[in-house]
């Protein structure tokens, strides 16, 4: 962002993401094996399981307020598991990108998605 922000110019950013950050400021869940997934519950009572929700939502925040600026962020996620996309979601939202699911990068869905939205020959 920091050389994006350096080189005035507005840009398109395609983010592909698979599984949950696990490390950093963005972090939704721990990395040891034994800490379990938040669950949808989780997020609604804000229990203990969902300790890193508050500090990964000011960091993507952050990021979130460099890109309205300039950039848009598409976000392109697979799997069935939580990948911090509540936190992620305003990202793509308020810098005019999108958000795209699948369960597959390689389901021709997502492939054929990816090509027409970039234009890809």
């Amino acid at each position: 962002m920091s050389i994006l922000d350096a080189c005035n110019i507005c840009t398109r950013i395609a983010l592909l993401i698979s599984g949950p950050c696990t490390i950093g400021p963005g972090q939704i869940v721990g990395l040891p094996l034994g800490e379990t997934m938040r669950t949808f519950i989780d997020i609604n009572e804000n229990n203990n399981n969902n300790r890193h929700q508050k500090a990964a939502r000011k960091f993507y925040d952050g990021i979130e307020a460099r890109l309205s600026q300039k950039h848009t962020l598409d976000i392109w996620a697979f799997g069935l598991d939580q990948y911090g996309m509540v936190e992620m979601k305003d990202m793509a939202a308020k810098s005019g990108g999108i958000i795209a699911m699948h369960e597959l990068f390689s389901h021709f869905i997502f492939d054929s998605s990816f090509t027409m939205h970039y234009g890809a020959n």
